[in-house]
Formats: C-alpha cells, structure tokens, sequence
C-alpha cells in the first residue's frame, strides 16, 4: 500500500494495461469535498441520509438539502476544471495518451474525470463498448424522468431549487394520447427531472452493463490496478476488484493501493 504518488508511477511504468478504480477522495484534491467526510458536503447536510432513496423524497427539507448537495458538488467540480488538474487526473490523462489505461471505474459524479479523460456513455450500453472513464453512480451534470427515466444532458442542477421540473417527453406522450381519447389524461402519468445520480437504497439501472464490462475488462488480462481514495463499501464493486486483483496477482503483476483510509472489508488477493 502506497500513499506516496511518485511511488506508484514507479510500479506502473512497465504496466501497458491498467484498470483504475477512483473514489470520492480522488475529487478532494480537485477541491470537491469528501461527501463521506463530516466537513464535506453529506457531512454538513445530514450525512448519507442526504442520499439515500428512502429519505430523499420523503419531506421538502431532505429533497431541498439533497438538491443543496449537487449543487455543491456541482459548483465546486467546474471551479476545479478551470484550473490545472491535480496530479492523478494528469497522470491518468498520460496513461490514457499512451495506450495503456484500460478502464478508469468512477463514483465520482462531479465529471471532472470524464472532461479530462474526454467523455463517457451517459448511459452506458449493455454489450458494449464502453468508454475509458465508466461512471458507476451517474453524474450531477444531467437529470432524468421519475417515470420514463429519459436523461437531458448537461442540465443545471440550480434549476431544482426552482420546484419541479416536468418531463417533456412525458408531457408530449400525454398530449399525443389525449388527443384522440381525452378521457386517458388522468390516467397518463408524467414525470418530474431529477438528478442523474444513483442513491442509497436505489436499484442500478446500469448493473447489467456494469457487470458486463467488469467481466469484459477480466478477460482483457490487465497487469495491473489501481485503487485510489476508496474504502470499496459498494460490495460488488469490492468483489470485481477482489477478483481483479487475484487475476493480476497471478499473471505477476502489480496491485496500488493509494489512500488514508484501508478497504471496508479485507482484500485477500491484494
């Protein structure tokens, strides 16, 4: 396990395919709060209550701090993109450059990993192929439909604070319906816009595509990975890089380490 940067460098630069798993903390050097940290923005808001599916939507406060949140992280993520990025993402940028990253696996949502490493499916395809940069819990940079769950790109997040927002596509499935037969309207639902991140408590739209390309990324035999400001407490990510880890340790190659904080659960293979 490494905290020191420089020393990864060092054991990667023989490595030619690479997969990265990035955590919130990643983002804290960019000066984006640690959302699990008490002075970051969960901290100051309610903790991870402020994110979970089974509170968010249950009173006006908890729906306006969840949307406080975003916006927090929202602000602060295009503040750091305006300037240099921090050494990781420039590193990353490099290996990117040179052929030999594989995957950068992200739950971040503040996209500052996928406008340096340039883009990612918004709403990743079933079988592939997938993007460098693969974003496990969605992105604070768009919304989606309650209902149709449509996603509108690059959509302000200060625009929740403004009351709900309906779905137009929604709105426009409505109208065509009601149209020949004006007795459906009450009966078609529409949607509001919510942001595009995953919760707490909340299925994974993605989880087929997701595993799909955790076992694609398998079988492309990678030689190293890399783990940086995580504790793994998502279980399957922790077991695709359990599994990950051993495929590397058996071909001989390299398993980094870079955090303050050691894995939620042990990692055996690591």
């Amino acid at each position: 396990r490494m905290n020191d940067i420089q020393d990864a460098i060092e054991k990667l630069s023989t490595k030619r395919r690479i997969v990265v798993i990035a955590g919130a903390g990643i983002a804290t050097l960019a000066g984006v709060p640690d959302f699990r940290s008490k002075t970051g923005v969960l901290g100051k808001s309610g903790g991870k209550s402020s994110f979970d599916a089974n509170l968010v939507w249950r009173t006006e406060d908890a729906k306006e701090g969840f949307y406080r949140v975003i916006c927090d992280i929202h602000t602060k993520a295009r503040e750091a993109l305006r300037r240099d990025p921090t050494p990781i993402y420039q590193i990353l940028k490099l290996l990117k450059n040179q052929g030999r990253l594989v995957r950068v696996y992200t739950q971040n949502i503040d996209d500052i990993d996928v406008v340096v490493l340039g883009g990612t499916e918004i709403s990743p395809p079933i079988k592939g192929p997938w993007s460098t940069v693969f974003q496990l819990h969605g992105s604070v940079n768009h919304a989606q439909c309650t209902v149709c769950h449509a996603i509108v790109k690059n959509y302000d997040p200060s625009r929740f604070r403004d009351g709900p927002e309906a779905c137009d596509l929604c709105t426009q499935r409505a109208e065509n319906r009601t149209r020949s037969n004006p007795t459906l309207r009450q009966r078609t639902p529409s949607g509001i816009l919510r942001p595009h991140v995953l919760l707490y408590n909340e299925t994974n739209p993605d989880e087929e595509a997701t595993v799909n390309c955790f076992r694609s990324d398998l079988k492309a035999s990678p030689d190293a990975v890399v783990v940086i400001r995580t504790k793994l407490s998502i279980p399957t990510l922790h077991r695709f890089t359990h599994m990950l880890c051993g495929d590397v340790k058996r071909r001989n190659g390299v398993s980094v380490w870079i955090s303050n904080e050691e894995p939620a659960e042990k990692l055996p293979n690591f």
